[in-house]
C-alpha cells in the first residue's frame, strides 16, 4: 500500500509536468542526469544521446532541448574545453527531485487503514 500511495503522489507531480509539455521520456532523461550527478559526475550530451533504452537519439535531443527550455537542466563546461557539453541540474530540477523525495516520505508516514479482503464461499 505504501508504494501505491507513493505512485499516486508521484503521478500528481508528474501530471503537472506533463501538462507543461515535458512528458515521461524527458522525466526519465532528467532522472538519468540526476543519477549521474549523484554518482559524482556529469552526463555529457553525447552520452545522453546514446541512452537508446530511453528513446532514439533524435527524441533524446528534442527532450534535452525541452528540459533546457523549461529550466530543468543547463550546459556546463569543464576547464576551457567548450567542445564537450555536460548536463547539470538546475534549482528547478532539484526542487522537482525534492518533491519526489517528499512523496516517498509522505507515502510511508501515512497510517491509512488497510482494507482486509476475505473470501467467502457461496
Amino acid at each position: 500500500m505504501n508504494y501505491l500511495r507513493f505512485l499516486n503522489i508521484v503521478h500528481s507531480i508528474n501530471c503537472q509536468l506533463n501538462n507543461a509539455g515535458v512528458g515521461q521520456v524527458a522525466i526519465c532523461l532528467l532522472e538519468n542526469i540526476a543519477l549521474a550527478e549523484f554518482r559524482g559526475s556529469h552526463l555529457t550530451v553525447s552520452k545522453a544521446m546514446n541512452t537508446s533504452a530511453i528513446a532514439s537519439p533524435a527524441t533524446i535531443h528534442h527532450k534535452l532541448n525541452l528540459l533546457l527550455s523549461h529550466g530543468f537542466i543547463k550546459h556546463v563546461y569543464k576547464n576551457s574545453n567548450r567542445r564537450t557539453k555536460y548536463l547539470a541540474l538546475t534549482e528547478i530540477a532539484n526542487e522537482y527531485l525534492e518533491k519526489q523525495g517528499n512523496a516517498m516520505r509522505i507515502a510511508f508516514q501515512q497510517n491509512q487503514p488497510h482494507l482486509e479482503f476475505t473470501t467467502q464461499s457461496v
